[in-house]
């Protein structure tokens, strides 16, 4: 079985246009709508600044996201994060990090869609894997973008994506799990909202009490930015933090636990723009993968491909069989010269 796995590189990368100062064939887009990579979540960008503006609990923590001394932005927020314990006003000023990646990357994915013309490289890719997939043998797409351009893509290959259902049930042969959450997400918070509260309103609240709030583990789409209520309860976004060494998944436990059943099962396994440092993810690679495997690399150098590999050759996968390929050229390169067909024409064992 083929397991895809998708990380910020690939939505990054995910039209085949002209970057400004290449010879690349192509158009050159507004630098400014385009999917950002995790170090830039709090960069400069007028879409961004514009967000910060509307999240007043946000702007003490940005200057220190902007300029982290050469650290991860994920080391810095694990580090606010583990602050909240002795120093409370933590909590409410993470809480607006997620209100605020909820929406500036929703606004973002609606430019960026719009300079795409419909045309990505996800389409291209799951047309790719329809077109050697067995028909017995589900494929399993893995990503931990928060946008919906693999959602959009789906249309190729069946149904379109339309309930919390249909990432994993709707279509027998792809099946899509969402592990940092998404942009169109919330997730359920107890009590009863008063009545008349609008999205801005109950946003603003839950910052303010973040402390205090029961956030459920009951999931919804939502299509409202901030996401306010649902049925008379609040929502906050399901949105996972971009911290160091995360703890949990931010997603339905029916979808975790579909993987999981999945997993044993890979013999098959591209990392595109992924960089392989969630370690809850990788537990459970490590606790279900097989093996072998055939694996395949995605990134935009070759050292950061085999640097990605060593991490899964050594240590805890050491057990694992993976014989890794490296693309060292980004997603459209991997489209437009059929990289993929290699791993994909091999017949796979499940």
């Amino acid at each position: 079985m083929l397991m895809v796995v998708f990380g910020a590189g690939a939505s990054y990368d995910s039209i085949d246009v002209k970057l400004p100062n290449t010879n690349n064939p192509g158009w050159v887009i507004d630098e400014e709508f385009r999917p950002p990579l995790a170090k830039d979540l709090f960069g400069f960008r007028g879409l961004f600044t514009e967000a910060m503006a509307l999240f007043e609990k946000l702007q003490p923590i940005v200057p220190i996201l902007r300029h982290t001394g050469g650290r991860n932005v994920e080391t810095v927020l694990r580090e606010l994060q583990e602050q909240a314990v002795v120093y409370p006003e933590r909590l409410r000023q993470l809480m607006a990090v997620r209100y605020y990646l909820h929406y500036v990357l929703w606004r973002c994915e609606g430019e960026w869609k719009k300079a795409a013309r419909q045309v990505t490289n996800y389409k291209a890719l799951l047309d790719q894997i329809n077109r050697w997939r067995k028909p017995d043998s589900p494929i399993c797409l893995v990503t931990f973008n928060y946008d919906t351009l693999l959602e959009d893509a789906m249309s190729v290959v069946g149904p379109r994506i339309s309930r919390l259902a249909d990432y994993v049930y709707g279509n027998p042969a792809f099946k899509v799990f969402k592990l940092h959450g998404s942009v169109n997400w919330g997730r359920k918070v107890k009590g009863q909202l008063p009545a008349g509260a609008d999205a801005w309103w109950i946003a603003r609240n839950h910052i303010d009490r973040a402390a205090e709030l029961e956030i459920t583990e009951e999931f919804v789409q939502s299509d409202e930015h901030p996401c306010g209520g649902w049925q008379g309860a609040g929502l906050v976004p399901a949105i996972a933090i971009p911290v160091e060494k995360k703890a949990s998944f931010e997603c339905p436990e029916e979808h975790r636990l579909e993987l999981v059943r999945l997993l044993p099962r890979v013999d098959r396994l591209v990392l595109i723009g992924w960089r392989a440092t969630e370690d809850h993810f990788l537990s459970l690679l490590q606790q279900y993968l097989k093996g072998p495997i055939l694996g395949q690399i995605v990134v935009g150098s070759e050292a950061e491909a085999k640097a990605i590999g060593d991490s899964f050759n050594h240590g805890p996968f050491s057990g694992v069989q993976i014989d890794w390929e490296y693309t060292p050229s980004g997603f459209t390169d991997f489209i437009v010269n059929r990289r993929a067909e290699g791993i994909l024409s091999r017949p796979g064992t499940s």
